[in-house]
C-alpha cells in the first residue's frame, strides 16, 4: 500500500513540477520583446488580411504570434498554420509552443515535416515546413481549413507561391520580413525589436 501511495505522490509531484514549469515558461513569454506589442499586433491582424512582422531573432515572432492568435480565438474559424524552412526547426518550435501552452505535442499543437506528421484531426496550431505548406496549398488552393497562416522566413518561399497564397487565401497571412512582402503586395509592416 505504501508503494501505491508513493506512486500517487510521485505522480502528484510530477503534476506540480509540470505546473511550475508551465508557469515559468509563461513568465519567460512575458519577457519576450514582442509581448509588449501583443494587443496592438492582434488589432493590426484583425484589421488587415496581410501583416508583415519584422523582428530580431529571439524576439518571439515564431513562438508567440501563433499563440496570440490562438488565445484571440482564431482557431474558432479554422486551423493556424506556421511555416518553418527546415524540419528540425519545425519540430523544435512546435515542441516549445506545446510546452508553453501546457499541452501534449501532437494534440492542440503539432507539426508536419516531410516524412513525419505529428498532428491529428483536432490539432489547431500546426507548424510545418515550407514543402508541407506547398503540399497543403496544392491540395486545398483556398486554404479554407485555415483561419491564419504565419509564414516565417518567407525569403525561402517562391514569390509566386506567396502571391498565390495571398490572392486565394481569405484568412490571414503574416509573412516576414517587410522588404520582401512590400515588393509583391501592399500591406502594413509591424516591427518588434529585441
Amino acid at each position: 500500500m505504501a508503494s501505491v501511495l508513493e506512486g500517487d505522490k510521485d505522480e502528484d509531484d510530477h503534476d506540480d513540477n509540470t505546473k511550475l514549469k508551465t508557469m515559468s515558461l509563461q513568465q519567460e513569454r512575458k519577457m519576450l520583446p514582442i509581448d509588449a506589442l501583443r494587443e496592438e499586433l492582434i488589432q493590426v491582424i484583425n484589421d488587415h488580411q496581410i501583416v508583415v512582422v519584422v523582428g530580431e531573432t529571439g524576439s518571439g515572432k515564431t513562438t508567440q504570434i501563433p499563440q496570440y492568435l490562438y488565445e484571440a480565438g482564431y482557431t474558432k474559424l479554422g486551423k493556424i498554420g506556421c511555416t518553418q524552412p527546415h524540419g528540425v526547426a519545425t519540430m523544435s518550435v512546435a515542441s516549445r509552443v506545446a510546452q508553453e501552452m501546457g499541452v501534449k505535442l501532437g494534440h492542440d499543437v503539432g507539426y508536419s515535416v516531410e516524412f513525419e506528421d505529428c498532428t491529428y484531426h483536432k490539432t489547431v496550431l500546426t507548424y510545418m515546413t515550407d514543402a508541407v505548406c506547398l503540399r497543403e496549398f496544392m491540395e486545398e488552393p483556398d486554404l479554407a481549413s485555415y483561419s491564419c497562416n504565419v509564414c516565417t522566413e518567407i525569403l525561402t518561399l517562391s514569390p509566386n507561391l506567396m502571391k498565390e497564397k495571398v490572392v486565394y487565401h481569405h484568412g490571414r497571412c503574416l509573412p516576414e520580413p517587410g522588404a520582401w512582402c512590400n515588393q509583391y503586395v501592399s500591406c502594413p509592416s509591424f516591427k518588434s525589436w529585441g
